[in-house]
């Protein structure tokens, strides 16, 4: 899947699961009060279930930016192809 392709879902998710309209391309946990320790657990989730991911516990604490949800994917697995049909960032 395209970075770009990638970058848009991981938006996406972050818009619906915070309930935002936009989100930058550099948005971490510390920019909005909205992405608590319960919503951080709902992007997980979105993530696992849109890319098709496991994150373990290794991996867990990697997720709290765009740009480091783009890095720690990897160390779970490579996004696919496929994904949920979320609303577009």
């Amino acid at each position: 899947m395209d970075e770009q392709i990638v970058i848009q879902r991981v938006k996406a998710i972050l818009c619906e699961v915070l309930n935002l309209d936009t989100i930058d391309d550099h948005a971490s946990r510390a920019m909005y009060p909205e992405w608590d320790s319960m919503a951080y657990l709902s992007v997980l989730s979105a993530l696992e279930d849109e890319f098709q991911i496991s994150i373990t516990e290794d991996t867990i604490n990697g997720f709290d930016s765009i740009p480091n949800i783009l890095k720690n994917h990897t160390k779970t697995n490579p996004f696919r192809g496929t994904y949920r049909s979320y609303n577009q960032a």
